[in-house]
């Protein structure tokens, strides 16, 4: 009878150490799963303070180039010198109230920036006759 009872406990604690190793195995797999799920967190936080700062980086860079251009724009126009004449030029041969003319209109640039492919637009709009 103690043959059987000592097969029975060695059984039980096989048994046993074979549930204990694979508690540990599942705890080391707990383990690094927290570990792996840990790093990826890091990660992720790392990359959205990476993102905050690269967005706001670029949108201080976006305003300055704005504030930049309005300026240069600024300063482009008002070295711009515009000027207008109208000159009567047959005003003898008058065919009734119209009196042929020439305008005559200069753009100069007075700065040190040449403004290449500078247009200017005439729009004529006819007077009513009671505006002088």
């Amino acid at each position: 009878m103690t043959s059987k009872v000592n097969f029975v406990q060695i059984n039980q604690e096989q048994s046993s150490s074979n549930n204990n190793a694979i508690d540990s195995e599942g705890n080391g797999m707990k383990t690094m799963a927290t570990l792996l799920q840990n790093s990826i967190q890091g990660v992720q936080n790392s990359f959205s303070s990476v993102y905050t700062t690269l967005a706001a980086n670029l949108k201080q860079s976006l305003e300055m180039t704005h504030t930049m251009n309005s300026v240069m724009e600024q300063f482009l126009l008002s070295n711009l010198l515009i000027t207008s004449n109208i000159t009567q030029i047959h005003k003898l041969e008058t065919r009734g109230n119209f009196i042929p003319s020439l305008l005559t209109i200069t753009i100069i640039n007075s700065g040190q920036f040449p403004i290449p492919n500078i247009s200017c637009s005439i729009t004529f709009v006819k007077k009513d006759h009671n505006e002088v």
